[in-house]
């Protein structure tokens, strides 16, 4: 009877081999498909951060050029503002000499 009970508890092992078999594989295709959607989230995040990161490097050299744009147009201020100051000088310059003169004509009439 002991014998029996235990010959019957292998063959319902055995006969559900293939059950459990089938499930194995049912449960492995389900993870295989799960990886396959996550590694195209993968890739599509990877794709996007790319994307980004180059989007991010355009607008820093775009910025950079500004900058650069910036400063050169300061410099030319600067100097336009050197020559005006110049000029403003040298005018003042002409007008004191001009009055020193025309007093010292005054002073001789």
């Amino acid at each position: 009877m002991f014998r029996n009970k235990k010959l019957n508890e292998l063959k319902h092992k055995i006969y559900s081999i293939p059950e459990q078999h089938i499930s194995t594989e049912n449960s492995l295709r389900i993870a295989k498909a799960l990886n396959n959607n996550q590694n195209q989230e993968i890739d599509s995040l990877k794709t996007d951060s790319i994307n980004q990161v180059k989007r991010f490097e355009k607008k820093r050299n775009d910025l950079k050029q500004t900058i650069n744009q910036q400063e050169q147009l300061q410099h030319v201020i600067k100097v336009q503002l050197n020559t005006i100051e110049k000029e403003k000088y040298d005018i003042k310059q002409q007008i004191i000499g001009e009055l020193y003169f025309y007093s010292m004509r005054k002073k001789s009439h």
